[in-house]
């Protein structure tokens, strides 16, 4: 879901070299004998007890931002473009506290950053044009004409939109390839009312150069460049710019959607998942390396699915026991099964010792939120992206350190039940959340 710039063309670069030399070596040797708000369904949905901390978790380009108990925001990671939000932009190897960023509801992270406040107001950090200005920006400031009823954000490289209140969609940014959808190509530092879409709209996910929005009636427009049938509409067009929502074949029963660099995937009320678009690392999950434009089943997940991320060529899907599956390109073991082996069908990601409450994938790396203020993170660790001290990438999953506020045990309540957890559980997390409201307003009124 993330423009390549940086440090991705090491990961990018990389995946190229890799690409290119592994059909060499199969030549030779065959001479000798490789997020959310869900839309409302009819259908049956599976059950998620913690779909409320799926916006608290968020990865970007080679980094990552977490949203704590106290709704304080932690971010870590490559910083070029400020997105850890410190003040400075030196990269962080370990969690940073964002300047003067609080009452954080949910956030979005490519390569700047967007939080919804819990008042319904939108600020944001990082490169320039998503943070509303000409320049990159290492503190969080408010987002000109969005100080309320904003209801959800996604942010891409250089583009982000913003799901109102109302239901409207507006984009901003860069416009290249219309991802704006306001049918032109014109780059706009302040928000446009995507074309259509002034109401209805559940959520909203961005790719490298594409759109996607997903209704509160369970359909699926995307828009902007479709060279790899990413728009989902049945076609390849190299040359055709889409500057307007196109539909993906996906008109109802879908409730959450996810944007890759050039593909997407799609979570029905059924719990299976569907994608289309590129597929050349197996990104697509249907047991093919093989393209597509128009949405096709993801191998075994026909059931059970709560929640789906998507990164550069890699996506994952949170089932309802907790456990956690992924698919495509392992190049930095962001996959989590242990290996840096790439698969075109969803393997069991290894060695967390919980279940998985949240997840959230990025550039080449995937973290899961085990509970409150506990992270967990593998894969691309290029300048800190996995949040444990160390620049080393990762294919086991590790836990990010420090996130803990001051003060606080590292699972300090309030804490979200596992799925299929009981109803003494649930009454827990109502009174942890009573309790989570109770320091928000004591902390308002300590600030007035």
């Amino acid at each position: 879901m993330l423009f390549i710039q940086g440090p991705q063309r090491r990961v990018r670069i990389a995946r190229l070299i890799r690409n290119m030399v592994a059909p060499a070596l199969l030549f030779l040797t065959v001479l000798s004998i490789p997020t959310v708000v869900r839309a409302d369904t009819n259908e049956s949905a599976p059950s998620n007890p913690n779909a409320a901390m799926s916006g608290l978790l968020t990865v970007g380009d080679l980094n990552a931002c977490y949203v704590l108990s106290t709704t304080n925001v932690k971010c870590w990671g490559y910083n070029d473009k400020g997105v850890v939000g410190d003040g400075t932009f030196d990269n962080a190897t370990t969690p940073k506290d964002v300047v003067g960023l609080t009452g954080v509801a949910s956030l979005s992270a490519g390569q700047g950053i967007c939080a919804v406040t819990t008042t319904g107001g939108l600020k944001c950090w990082g490169v320039a044009r998503v943070n509303g200005t000409m320049n990159d920006s290492s503190t969080a400031t408010d987002f000109p004409g969005l100080s309320s009823g904003v209801a959800s954000v996604s942010v891409g490289g250089t583009t982000a939109c913003a799901v109102l209140t109302s239901g409207a969609l507006n984009c901003w940014g860069f416009n290249f390839h219309g991802q704006l959808g306001n049918g032109t190509t014109t780059d706009s530092l302040t928000p446009v009312q995507v074309s259509g879409l002034t109401s209805g709209i559940a959520s909203v996910s961005i790719g490298e150069y594409h759109t996607c929005a997903l209704s509160t009636s369970g359909g699926v427009q995307c828009w902007g460049k479709n060279q790899s049938g990413q728009l989902g509409n049945g076609q390849y067009d190299q040359a055709t710019i889409y500057q307007v929502p196109q539909a993906t074949g996906l008109t109802s029963g879908v409730v959450a959607i996810t944007a890759g660099m050039e593909f997407n995937c799609a979570l029905l009320a059924t719990g299976a998942v569907k994608c289309w678009g590129r597929g050349d690392d197996g990104q697509l999950g249907n047991g093919t390396t093989t393209g597509s434009n128009v949405p096709v089943q993801v191998t075994g997940l026909t059931s059970g699915v709560v929640a789906i991320t998507a990164g550069d060529a890699h996506a994952c899907a949170l089932m309802d026991s907790g456990a956690l599956k992924c698919w495509g390109d392992n190049l930095s073991g962001q996959l989590g099964d242990g290996t840096e082996t790439d698969s075109n069908v969803p393997v069991d990601a290894v060695g967390l010792d919980a279940p998985g409450k949240a997840v959230a994938a990025g550039a080449g790396q995937t973290c899961v939120l085990i509970a409150v203020n506990d992270v967990r993170c593998v894969g691309a660790n290029y300048y800190g992206g996995l949040g444990n001290g160390t620049e080393d990438n990762s294919s086991t999953f590790g836990k990010v350190i420090g996130l803990a506020p001051v003060g606080s045990p590292s699972t300090a309540t309030p804490n979200l039940p596992a799925t299929g957890s009981t109803t003494g559980s649930t009454l827990a997390w109502a009174l942890g959340m009573l309790t989570l409201g109770v320091a928000i307003v004591l902390r308002r009124r300590t600030a007035h």
